[in-house]
């Protein structure tokens, strides 16, 4: 299974839905959509895996804000999750 496979199921056990609204592509192709083939064409996705598992995610999406005269590095952080057996 690829980590991809791996990361959805988590996001929904965590969630209890993901995501939690009416989409009209498979849960899969949402989650690629939303941080592989994203706007801001850049992702930083990390996983921590036990023995093999993939049982925490942190998406996070890098960008730059506009804040008066000048122009800084932030990132979006959305979706991150951990599977309630590792907690």
């Amino acid at each position: 299974m690829s980590e991809e496979k791996e990361i959805v199921p988590l996001l929904q056990m965590a969630f209890g839905a993901w995501p939690e609204f009416d989409v009209e592509r498979s849960s899969l192709d949402y989650w690629k959509w939303k941080y592989v083939d994203n706007p801001f064409e850049r992702n930083a996705t990390a996983v921590a895996e036990i023995k093999g598992r993939i049982v925490g995610v942190n998406h996070s999406l890098p960008m730059r804000m506009k804040l008066r005269d000048g122009v800084i590095p932030c990132a979006l952080s959305a979706d991150n999750a951990v599977h309630p057996d590792f907690r």
